[in-house]
This record gives C-alpha cells, structure tokens and sequence, in this order.
C-alpha cells in the first residue's frame, strides 16, 4: 500500500470517527436542551405552587382571625349575660 493511500485511508477514518461524534454530540445537546426547558417548566411550576400555598396560608390565618374574633366577641357576650 502506497503512502498515499495510506494516509486517504486514515483520513477516511478520522473523517469516519468525527462525524460519528458530531452526530453524538447533537444528539446530547439536544437532551440537554430538553432537559434544561423541562427543568424550566419544573422550576417555574413550583414558584406556582409555592405562590399557591403562601395565598392559601395567607387566607387560613386571615380565616383563624376572623374565627378567633367571632369567639371572643361570643365570649363577651356571655360575661355580659350572666
């Protein structure tokens, strides 16, 4: 085998091995694309929640007040009556 083709048939095999790679290589950035837009979509689904749960502790205390009010009012009402 002459150098030449020699080297045309390391070069075929370099170019071989580096289109393999590349083909890899777009297939793992698009799994990591993937991943960081449902990583995303996780993240901004719990800053949702998250704001979910502070209204709806927000509105349980406000809740409890009123409840605790209406309960001392009552009370009073008693002390008055007896």
């Amino acid at each position: 085998m002459e150098i030449s083709q020699q080297l045309e048939h390391v070069v075929d095999k370099l170019v071989d091995e580096f289109r393999k790679i590349n083909k890899e290589n777009i297939q793992l950035w698009s799994q990591l694309e993937e991943q960081e837009k449902k990583n995303e979509e996780l993240e901004n689904r719990v800053k949702e929640l998250k704001n979910k749960l502070e209204e709806e502790r927000e509105v349980l205390e406000n809740l409890i007040e009123r409840v605790k009010e209406s309960l001392d009012k009552v009370r009073t009402k008693e002390g008055e009556v007896t």
